[in-house]
């Protein structure tokens, strides 16, 4: 991977985290602090209901005041015997002057009220039902009058329960109680006075706060419902109270689950009424609008980390420009054949690095040249070498045959030797370069046949095919005398028999393929390579071959068949060249 995309996708995937993990943290946070905010602000409306709730309680009491502490009209009640039929008309006319002397109270700031006596002896009254008579037993039958006994010094609102004076005339109606106690001298309870106002007085004291996401109530301390906004509800014990409040941790709200799904649930304590009210919000409802804010964060986040993966990339980019120019650069040394250029613009380390790598440069290209320099000298050497080799042999060998023909006195022999050695010395030294036309090299080798032919006299022949346009082809100077110096030593002259000694000369695509090849007596491997170990009478056909390789390169050079009786033959591999 590239470090460009390496810096890329580590910084990409950074922000990618850092973004999410950003986003959810504001999200909850968000949540939650709306959550608290929406819960504060409910129970500030809890409060209010609260309010309300007090206000109508202090009406309930102030009316039941009025009745309950006029001793008059309890004197024959509290006595707790059977009261006679007279005796009941004269308290019925007691309370019936009352009711015309607070009949602006029974109406009190739009509240309805009504009140009911029981007493133990069995009898009832209530000034809405004058003539009515119930059976004081179903009163007694319900199960708030066990726990009104427990605290029958005060005032006491009752449970939610159906009105029995209402029912006994066919009508349906909620009713709540503030429930005191009659007691006699001895303070034993003898009956009951109870103030009466309609279930919907309760409601109306929050119904303004419902909407189609809430639902309100209000249980009493032994979790039954007072008041519901759904009410099918009223009348039922819903919760366990010490249970409902562990759900709250000390908390006046919670995040409850219920049916399955979570609830917002708001509480607040009426300490005078003994009630609390309860909202319930679900939290799908709540979350709607935090989805919506969601939905900005998410796209909020998309856009940030796409605008980050643009500057990423640039800076990555500025970040790696001057590393791939250096890498760019770096890779033209290789090729050795292009400028290379280290002065790159960059962050200060970078430049640090192209100037040592300008200087590392610069050292290649001397050591290079250096390099260069030597082995263009050490091959020269070494060809010189070869050279020098081939001269002094050659030399000895005709100066050789020259002292045998003037041994033999045939001094006009030795004269013309003398003068075609001459030109070949002539022809050998006019020229430096170490590579020559064809031409050249056969006339050359032409000039060194003949001064053999002295030496041996007409004991063999040279034969040459070559075609005229290779004859400007270049080859090796002096690469053809010494294999045909092997075959007129090494090969014609220990035989019998006339000698011959063909050339001949053939491209074969991208090379110039020279054959030699002699009649001679041949030689086995071995021979070849004593004959050829032995510089002081064989030139040494590696020699040749190591020239070749010297100029050309490993896939040149020369080869040699040869079988005893039969001749040797030899092929040299060179490169055409014009």
């Amino acid at each position: 991977m590239k470090l460009k995309h390496l810096i890329f996708f580590s910084l990409a995937a950074i922000i990618v985290l850092s973004t999410s993990v950003m986003g959810l943290f504001i999200n909850y946070i968000f949540r939650d602090s709306m959550t608290e905010q929406l819960a504060k602000s409910r129970l500030d409306v809890l409060a209010q209901i609260s309010g309300r709730l007090n206000a109508l309680h202090h009406i309930v009491v102030s009316f039941s005041d009025l009745y309950y502490f006029n001793d008059r009209i309890w004197v024959e009640l509290k006595t707790g015997e059977q009261l006679e039929k007279e005796q009941e008309n004269v308290i019925k006319a007691e309370f019936d002057e009352l009711n015309k002397n607070y009949s602006k109270a029974l109406i009190t700031n739009g509240t309805d009220l009504s009140y009911a006596i029981i007493t133990q002896s069995g009898y009832c009254y209530n000034p809405n039902y004058p003539d009515l008579r119930i059976d004081i037993e179903k009163y007694y039958d319900e199960l708030w009058r066990y726990d009104f006994l427990k605290d029958y010094a005060g005032v006491v609102w009752l449970p939610t329960y159906e009105d029995i004076w209402a029912e006994q005339v066919g009508k349906n109606q909620y009713i709540l109680s503030l429930a005191r106690t009659i007691t006699n001298g001895l303070g034993d309870i003898v009956g009951y006075f109870l103030v009466n106002i309609d279930e919907n007085e309760v409601f109306l004291s929050y119904r303004d706060s419902l909407n189609d996401e809430n639902s309100i109530y209000i249980v009493n301390a032994d979790g039954r419902i007072v008041s519901h906004s759904d009410r099918n509800m009223i009348g039922f014990y819903f919760y366990r109270m010490d249970r409902f409040s562990d759900m709250f941790n000390d908390e006046d709200y919670a995040i409850i689950e219920k049916s399955g799904a979570d609830y917002l649930f708001s509480r607040y304590y009426n300490e005078e009424m003994g009630w609390t009210i309860v909202e319930e919000i679900p939290m799908a409802k709540i979350m709607l609008p935090i989805k919506r804010i969601q939905n900005y964060i998410i796209w909020l986040c998309i856009g940030v980390i796409f605008l980050s993966a643009l500057i990423t990339y640039y800076i990555a980019r500025r970040l790696t420009n001057p590393l791939s120019r250096l890498c760019n650069e770096l890779k033209k040394i290789a090729s050795s054949d292009q400028k290379v250029d280290f002065k790159i613009s960059g962050w200060h380390e970078i430049g640090q690095i192209c100037e040592e790598c300008e200087y590392m440069n610069t050292r290649i290209d001397k050591l290079l040249k250096d390099v260069k320099e030597t082995e263009v000298k050490k091959r020269k050497s070494e060809l010189d070498f070869l050279y020098a080799q081939i001269n002094p042999h050659f030399m000895h060998n005709t100066l050789f045959s020259l002292k045998c023909l003037i041994a033999m006195d045939r001094n006009k022999e030795a004269e013309e030797m003398v003068n075609e050695f001459s030109s070949l010395i002539q022809a050998v030294l006019q020229s430096s370069d170490e590579l020559i036309p064809i031409r050249e090299e056969l006339f050359i080798l032409n000039k060194y046949i003949i001064v053999q032919k002295y030496r041996y006299g007409n004991k063999f022949e040279t034969l040459v095919n070559c075609k005229d346009e290779y004859l400007d082809c270049k080859v090796p100077r002096l690469i053809l005398q010494p294999i045909i110096e092997n075959s007129i030593f090494h090969g014609i002259e220990p035989s019998k028999e006339f000698g011959k000694i063909l050339i001949g000369i053939n491209r074969h695509g991208k090379n110039l393929v020279v054959e030699i090849s002699d009649n001679g007596v041949g030689f086995d491997k071995e021979e070849l390579k004593k004959t050829d170990e032995n510089t002081n009478k064989s030139i040494g056909i590696s020699n040749v071959h190591h020239r070749i390789q010297l100029l050309f390169g490993d896939e040149y050079g020369l080869n040699i068949k040869s079988e005893v009786g039969k001749g040797t033959s030899t092929t040299l591999v060179l490169p055409y060249i014009r």
